[in-house]
């Protein structure tokens, strides 16, 4: 066997990743010190830290359309890392899907510089990934977002994007300040009921540990669209009274919304006519 010394492995491994880069959150910046293959055409030389958030998680997964503009008030959230972090991607490079591992590691104490290394992953790796994520789909393809809260810490965790990645978002948001952020995705009209059944004091009184509570309503999905929505809320079942923890889940029920609509209006034409003359009844007008 080969003998290698820490300079040998240091040089063989700086050879075999895609992609190098230097990340100083602070002062959001990025310099990159090595590219290759698909990375030529992803990350410039020197860049913005949000520009290079945005181009590796803020698009639908293994698509290349951009996610609505109001979603990105969480890029500083998603841009810090406490640790070291691993994630897969599916990134769309010229109308081909690459898969994509990233590797994030912390090089000062306040945790604001990294270095993120960038590797595409070979065909067989993605052709794996692929048939997971369609077992995961069939389960999952309903619930656009995921996460724990703790209402006694205030803190929201685990948040998962399904439409972004399979995979948990490495960051945290104090619960309080997700509510006023979210709030602003929420139809107009549904908003003052999204922050009375969201409120913590809420919460605590109505949710008995182990149960669930849910409502309808109608907030922007990832594409700036209003779309019906479900949000669910289920209490850990603990023999705590005093444990106020979550998880908190939006359910896309949009078609079935609309086909519900449609029922309706049916029925509602049909009460209003005769059924033999196909007339409007008695009080009843076009």
């Amino acid at each position: 066997m080969s003998v290698y010394t820490k300079e040998s492995i240091s040089d063989l491994l700086f050879e075999k990743v895609d992609s190098v880069i230097i990340v100083d959150a602070k002062k959001d910046t990025y310099h990159t010190i090595k590219k290759q293959g698909i990375f030529e055409k992803l990350v410039e030389n020197d860049g913005t830290y949000k520009n290079l958030v945005e181009k590796l998680w803020f698009h639908f997964n293994g698509n290349p359309k951009k996610i609505s503009d109001d979603y990105h008030v969480f890029i500083p959230m998603m841009s810090q890392f406490k640790g070291k972090y691993v994630d897969r991607i599916n990134l769309n490079i010229d109308d081909k899907i690459h898969l994509v591992q990233i590797s994030i590691y912390p090089i000062d104490e306040t945790c604001t510089q990294y270095i993120f290394i960038l590797d595409e992953l070979d065909n067989s790796e993605y052709l794996r990934e692929f048939l997971t994520d369609k077992k995961l789909d069939t389960m999952q393809n309903t619930f656009l977002f995921s996460m724990y809260v703790d209402l006694i810490k205030d803190i929201s965790y685990s948040i998962n994007v399904t439409e972004i990645s399979n995979n948990p978002q490495n960051y945290d948001v104090k619960y309080s300040t997700w509510r006023q952020m979210i709030v602003n995705m929420i139809w107009p009209d549904d908003q003052k009921l999204f922050l009375e059944r969201t409120d913590p004091e809420y919460l605590k009184k109505n949710l008995e540990p182990g149960r669930a509570t849910s409502f309808d309503c109608q907030m922007k999905n990832l594409e700036g669209v209003y779309i019906w929505v479900k949000l669910i809320f289920s209490r850990a079942c603990t023999t705590n009274e005093e444990d106020f923890r979550f998880v908190f889940m939006v359910q896309n029920i949009h078609e079935n919304h609309l086909k519900l609509f449609d029922t309706l209006k049916r029925y509602e034409e049909l009460a209003s006519k005769d059924p033999l003359t196909d007339i409007f009844n008695h009080g009843d007008t076009q």
